[in-house]
């Protein structure tokens, strides 16, 4: 018994706020460093491209509608 009541013989228990707030924290970091400086050009590139893509959508429509 006396080994279990021994300061050296205790652990530590880890909480889940222990575990949760450096993911939180890198998370955070990582959104303010990386994905806020990209978005402007990144939302601009998803624009392009969807217009691109539906203008050649209806292009093809339009050739398949000739066809058939």
């Amino acid at each position: 018994m006396f080994l279990f009541l021994h300061p050296f013989n205790q652990r530590k228990v880890m909480n889940l706020q222990e575990i949760l707030t450096p993911i939180a924290k890198f998370a955070e970091e990582t959104f303010e460093l990386i994905l806020v400086p990209m978005s402007g050009p990144f939302n601009t590139a998803v624009i392009i491209l969807t217009l691109c893509s539906l203008a050649v959508w209806l292009r093809t429509m339009k050739r398949r509608e000739k066809a058939g």
